[in-house]
């Protein structure tokens, strides 16, 4: 012990070793100076270096065989895939009899290596081939798999200076790249079919466009969704204003007055289409009380965008969208409290505008009515500019002639289809729907010469 004992004279503190034995000699800790930080003389011997994704500037010693780790570079591919076996002699391509030259070989493996990505994939593209299965086993009957995959080789034309492809085996195929496992063209097969989809939903752009008027409940009360599609009708002052009046005719008779919290659209809410629409609701037997809307000021959310986000969320799950009646199905889905009302052409009426001219000052501009109010046995529009009045504005906006009837006769036939985009739908996607009763709704579609793709043209 007498290393130990030395070191006892020069430290502070006495090193105990009472637990030391003969199994366990004596502890001897390693009294080797630390690691000092390298000094630099000259800023010469720095560089700096800018790292990416915008970090702080790192110093880094160009001395590199002194006083810094050099970090070992990544193999490179044609290292990484070498060439592998060709495949058994008792394979049912024969392959081995019909590229038998491994120079070659290595020559399509190396210039598949020193493809870019892009290349590599246009390369197993056209090298990979996908057949339908006509013919399955017995013990396969439950098996997934649609498609089989057959692989082809690039074969030099003696007599021309041309390739032509040759059929090979999937083990040939894949030593001859220098690859392993199918890893590689699993991934590929699956990018290629994400991407067909892709196409199929550009195709799918000018599908039918479905209308949905959502009336979001403050109250416990469960969330409506007044459900038209193109077909039935449009989105006209005139069809918005048959939505309000399909949720307030299938409410029940205790609610007296409705308060509507809505946004600024002009051509939604805020028209005189609609005003003249709800002066005729108040004052019908069956009408309620009071209507009342009231406008959002900017930057405030509406309930409804809530709906409408859980309903986004659960047609995510659901990426192919066949008929209006999985549709409102989906919707459903998405809350227990969301529920559907389709409408269709019997319930939608012609409301006219009824209001004057604006010759005067007497009648507000639109832009100005922050809340609007119609009550019952009333031709008069109360509304404020400002929702913290106290006092309602009162104007007669209708004029004198407009008698407050309800429309008598609904739109007996519906708008019906473009028949160019409906004999485009009939020809490029109802062919791959593999449910009969799908096809069936596009089938019977109405069209009308008259009726424009509202994909194309906003309707007035």
């Amino acid at each position: 012990n007498e290393p130990l004992e030395e070191r006892q004279q020069h430290d502070e503190e006495p090193i105990s070793d009472y637990d030391d034995s003969d199994a366990d000699p004596n502890y001897e800790p390693s009294v080797s100076p630390r690691r000092k930080k390298i000094k630099f003389s000259d800023f010469d011997d720095v560089s700096l270096a800018p790292l990416k994704n915008r970090q702080p500037l790192k110093k880094v010693n160009e001395n590199v065989n002194a006083n810094c780790r050099v970090s070992q570079e990544r193999p490179d591919k044609q290292e990484k895939h070498p060439l592998l076996l060709s495949c058994h002699n008792n394979c049912r391509q024969k392959c081995s009899s019909k590229i038998n030259d491994e120079n070659f070989r290595e020559l399509i493996r190396t210039k598949f290596w020193r493809l870019s990505f892009g290349e590599r994939r246009l390369f197993l593209d056209a090298h990979i081939k996908q057949f339908e299965i006509k013919v399955r086993r017995q013990e396969a009957q439950r098996s997934s798999r649609n498609v089989s995959l057959k692989y082809f080789l690039p074969l030099p034309v003696e007599t021309e200076a041309k390739f032509e492809k040759i059929q090979v085996c999937k083990t040939m195929f894949l030593h001859t790249l220098g690859l392993k496992t199918d890893g590689m063209i699993t991934c590929h097969i699956h990018s290629k079919k994400r991407s067909v989809e892709g196409i199929a939903q550009t195709v799918d752009e000018r599908g039918l466009v479905v209308f949905n008027e959502t009336f979001a409940s403050l109250h416990k009360d469960g969330n409506i969704c007044v459900m038209w599609h193109e077909a039935i009708r449009g989105r006209s002052a005139t069809d918005v204003a048959s939505a309000y009046y399909n949720v307030i005719k299938n409410s029940d008779n205790v609610t007296k007055k409705f308060t509507f919290w809505v946004d600024n659209c002009s051509a939604q809410n805020k028209n005189w289409t609609l005003y003249s629409a709800f002066a005729t609701f108040v004052n019908c037997e069956w009408g309620p009380e009071e209507i009342t809307l009231k406008y959002f000021e900017p930057g405030h959310s509406l309930a409804a965008d809530s709906v409408h986000g859980r309903i986004s969320t659960e047609m995510k799950n659901h990426p192919n969208i066949y008929d209006f009646e999985q549709l409102l199905k989906i919707i459903e889905q998405s809350s227990k409290k969301t529920k559907c009302l389709p409408i269709n052409n019997f319930d939608f009426f012609l409301f006219e505008d009824g209001s004057k001219q604006r010759k005067s000052n007497n009648i507000p501009l639109l832009e100005k009515i922050k809340l609007a109010q119609f009550r019952k046995g009333c031709r008069h529009l109360f509304y404020k500019e400002c929702h913290n009045e106290t006092v309602f504005q009162e104007v007669e906006f209708l004029k004198k002639k407009v008698d407050l009837k309800f429309p008598i006769h609904p739109f007996v036939e519906p708008l019906g289809l473009n028949p160019e985009k409906r004999e485009t739908i009939l020809k490029k996607l109802v062919p791959s729907f593999k449910d009969e009763r799908k096809k069936l709704f596009w089938q019977f579609l109405p069209s009308n010469d008259n009726s424009k793709d509202l994909c194309v043209v906003s309707e007035a």
